[in-house]
């Protein structure tokens, strides 16, 4: 027990002289998430603020932690003095349609290399609803119509070739061809 407490106060004694001291940088955001609606294939750009909320300068950098092949962040990296704040734009341009989510990540470290100070971060989720573009949509009904369309017409027109080839028939002659066909058909095996 008595060792207990003279760790304790050890401990604490340390703590206010300064020897087991770490800092780290403060990372403030606003909005704290991102929420887009986008038609597929189309870009879509949205922002957010970073602010330095500590007393000291820091470099912070900006990433995105999955669809990165989605997501351009602009600016990467960047330097912000004590309370000072900056605005990233974020340029999404989707491939795939449905819900998809991921994290921008912004990681602050501290200039001050001479002391020990560890880095800091904060996320921001960012919420994609990427819906099909209507333009294909359409563009695709209007295809299968032109589609159907001269599919129609290839069978009126092959409609009007078997008349006319047997209109100069009478329909007793066409159904005795018929019969003789079949049996000679038989026959043949």
């Amino acid at each position: 027990m008595k060792y207990k407490f003279t760790f304790i106060t050890l401990l604490f004694a340390l703590m206010f002289l300064g020897i087991a001291q770490a800092n780290a940088i403060g990372v403030g955001i606003k909005p704290s998430y991102l929420e887009v609606v986008i038609e597929e294939g189309q870009k879509q750009a949205t922002s957010f603020t970073v602010y330095n909320i500590s007393d000291e300068p820091a470099q912070f950098r900006v990433y995105a932690d999955e669809l990165k092949d989605w997501i351009v962040i602009s600016p990467e990296d960047f330097r912000l003095e004590p309370q000072e704040t900056k605005k990233i734009g974020v340029i999404i341009t989707p491939n795939d349609y449905g819900k998809h989510a991921t994290n921008l990540s912004v990681v602050a470290s501290p200039l001050n290399k001479r002391q020990f100070n560890a880095d800091s971060g904060i996320k921001v989720p960012l919420r994609l609803d990427v819906q099909k573009n209507k333009k294909n949509i359409l563009n695709n009904l209007f295809f299968f119509m032109v589609l159907w369309f001269v599919f129609s017409i290839f069978i009126v027109l092959l409609v009007i070739y078997i008349v006319l080839k047997l209109r100069n028939r009478t329909l007793k002659e066409r159904v005795v061809e018929k019969i003789k066909n079949v049996f000679d058909r038989k026959n043949r095996w």
